[in-house]
């Protein structure tokens, strides 16, 4: 910290720079235990900066009016306001305990995917890891709504222990277990935390984002490649078959190489396929079955599709959760594989 100018050498009158009782003291103690002190006083009639003084020194300097706007604040602006100490990335496991029951989630430990959640309880499940993330993100960022007064933070307690109980959450990092008790009194919602004192108003967006049942956060998606590139297709479509397989940048299919746009369609119609609902039952004989491989061949997935009028329930291999899909979904995958093509051939000629 710098002077901008010094004022006076010899001041003898401290109170026509507000410095006789200064409106803001600063005292450093440094490790070998020796201290300095600042003194802050008015603004100068410009307002562009701030009378200071040093105890003991008759010298008035003027300092950037910024300096004191840095240095001039109280405890709550310098408080650590996170509900929930931890970092996202730091969080094995979470659970919510509410009306919908309990739902928790495990982090994907295979070392494949970090982002990758799975649902724990009420049983294991696929999670779609986008809203689970969503979730934690909300979770650990979650800030005290401090108020302006110690009366507002005493109405807050009151509030807390008078509301309606939303959702108890328990948040596993590598610091141990916190806890989050959110409650809802009309349209505000707080929170009180293992990790601080008191009870606080949160966001409507956390209170609203917690109170959810466990098929809000399941994956709808019926296969997990999303977005990399798979390595070999088998498709056996009510009466046709498909067997397409990838080599380097082109798609093959019984030594013919396939129509590069047709393929993408194709992939791209088995990457959308998602439920609009579960089901506990009407899974029948499958009309259509697809295999994709993918993680340079760790991962191959199997979908069976089959038809009840026109409803299209489909399940994935060894999995006992029964899918709702959009007639139209299947309809595009069916369309898609009509359209396959072979590539055309170059002529000799280049011409």
């Amino acid at each position: 910290m710098d002077s901008d100018r010094l004022v006076d050498s010899k001041a003898t009158d401290l109170q026509r720079y507000g410095l006789e009782h200064p409106s803001l003291e600063l005292d450093v103690t440094e490790k070998d235990n020796k201290s300095q002190h600042l003194l802050l006083g008015d603004d100068t009639p410009t307002g562009n900066a701030v009378y200071a003084a040093l105890p003991g020194d008759p010298r008035v300097f003027t300092i950037a009016t910024y300096n004191k706007t840095t240095l001039d604040k109280s405890l709550n602006d310098l408080r650590d306001k996170r509900l929930l100490i931890v970092s996202p990335d730091k969080v094995s496991r979470f659970e919510i305990n509410g009306k919908h029951g309990q739902i928790e989630f495990g982090r994907d430990e295979s070392g494949h995917n970090t982002d990758a959640w799975h649902i724990l309880q009420p049983k294991p499940m696929r999670a779609d890891s986008y809203t689970v993330s969503g979730l934690l993100t909300k979770l650990t960022e979650a800030r005290m709504d401090l108020g302006s007064s110690d009366k507002a933070a005493s109405e807050s307690d009151s509030a807390f222990a008078h509301a309606t109980p939303v959702a108890t959450l328990k948040v596993t990092g590598d610091s141990g277990t916190q806890q989050l008790q959110i409650r809802k009194s009309k349209d505000v919602y707080y929170a009180k935390s293992s990790a601080a004192e008191g009870a606080y108003k949160v966001s409507s967006d956390l209170g609203d984002a917690v109170d959810k049942n466990v098929d809000d956060f399941r994956d709808k998606k019926l296969f997990d490649f999303g977005y990399a590139e798979p390595s070999k297709i088998e498709i056996h479509a009510r009466s046709k078959t498909y067997s397409l397989m990838r080599g380097g940048q082109d798609w093959w299919d019984n030594g013919k190489k396939m129509d590069a746009e047709s393929i993408q369609s194709l992939i791209s119609n088995l990457r959308e396929l998602s439920a609009d609902k579960f089901v506990n039952s009407g899974f029948t004989t499958p009309e259509i079955e697809a295999i994709v491989t993918s993680a340079d061949g760790k991962r191959a997935e199997k979908v069976l599709i089959s038809q009840i009028g026109s409803n299209y329930i489909a399940r994935r291999d060894n999995d006992p959760t029964l899918y709702q899909l959009p007639a139209n979904s299947v309809d595009n995958l069916e369309k898609s594989l009509d359209k396959l093509t072979v590539a055309p051939t170059p002529s000799k000629s280049g011409k």
